[in-house]
């Protein structure tokens, strides 16, 4: 599994799974359905930003890494 996000993307993309994973959390008003969407596309984020690996950008062909690819 090679990288394919790059540092940028990569600080977003945790950033944005942490807010996503808190609203879920923290926002009681809102519906199950809700709370449980927001916390899996979070999740998909967090772990994405991660490991610095999408595989949707690998299935589409897109490298946001500095990295060489080979």
């Amino acid at each position: 599994m090679k990288k394919n996000i790059g540092n940028t993307e990569k600080v977003i993309r945790i950033t944005a799974g942490i807010i996503l994973i808190g609203i879920s959390i923290f926002i009681p008003f809102t519906s199950t359905w809700f709370r449980l969407v927001t916390a899996a596309i979070g999740g998909i984020f967090f772990g994405t930003g991660l490991f610095s690996y999408c595989p949707l950008w690998k299935a589409l062909g897109l490298n946001t890494s500095r990295e060489q690819q080979t």
